[in-house]
């Protein structure tokens, strides 16, 4: 009975996002498990592709809180979701067997976009996007830029930000109050978090009071949310490079040793 209704509430939630990607001209590669792989621009051509990826994960977002309404008013339980969207080049094509093939998307594109979205439960956020997909577009989204990491896998770091949502369009939305507060401070804290890894001549207690300063920021994020995972990851960061200062040659990334 359990497993039943499991499946019905899974295929209603698959129906909502679903129509969701085809609204913004996504392919739908594949279901895999409880999660959705979608692709923008292949295998046909799509132009501003990282722009209809977003504008699609915004609206589940908001295809999310009218579903979980629903399921409240019922007596059944909110779920919740993570999202990662990463723009690059990847190979498109009939990939299996003799026996079954399918059509679907392979690369370290995918393999990327994947990670972000296991990054989105370490920052306690439903929508992490790479710099590729952001950059293009900043000037019309809203964002908190998260952190700089190197994924399980992967050398070369990538800049993440939660996508919040976008300042123009159909899907606008303007921050709360409480949003931008939370987002001006996390980024000062993010600000005097790198300084020792951009101003290499600071000594010591320069470094531990950088740390200091940052962490009061993150502190400042906590008061408005205590919950704020990202914050709550940086504080304790901030702690550990007070007790231990970090190597001369740090660079501001974190590694990330979780899928």
């Amino acid at each position: 009975l359990w497993f039943s209704g499991f499946c019905t509430m899974l295929n209603e939630y698959f129906e909502e996002m679903v129509d969701a990607v085809f609204k913004y001209k996504g392919t739908l590669d594949k279901y895999i498990g409880d999660a959705i792989m979608a692709v923008f621009g292949s295998p046909a051509p799509l132009e501003d592709h990282p722009l209809c990826a977003m504008q699609s994960a915004v609206e589940m977002r908001q295809r999310l809180t009218i579903f979980n309404e629903e399921r409240v008013a019922q007596n059944k339980m909110a779920i919740s979701i993570g999202m990662g969207i990463h723009s690059d080049e990847v190979v498109s094509g009939n990939i299996g067997s003799s026996k079954r093939m399918e059509l679907t998307s392979i690369g370290d594109g995918v393999n990327l976009a994947s990670r972000l979205e296991g990054t989105s439960k370490q920052y306690g956020t439903d929508l992490v996007i790479s710099d590729n997909t952001y950059q293009p577009y900043k000037d019309m989204l809203w964002v908190r830029e998260l952190d700089l990491i190197t994924v399980k896998g992967k050398s070369k770091p990538v800049r993440i930000y939660e996508l919040l949502g976008f300042k123009e369009g159909e899907l606008k939305q303007d921050l709360t109050e409480q949003q931008h507060h939370i987002v001006g401070h996390y980024h000062q804290g993010r600000e005097y978090y790198l300084r020792p890894s951009k101003e290499k001549n600071l000594d010591d207690n320069s470094i531990k009071k950088a740390f200091e300063m940052a962490a009061g920021e993150f502190k400042e994020v906590l008061k408005i949310d205590p919950n704020n995972k990202a914050a709550k990851l940086h504080l304790g960061r901030c702690q550990l490079f007070q007790a231990e200062l970090p190597p001369k040659d740090w660079d501001g990334v974190w590694n990330l040793t979780e899928k």
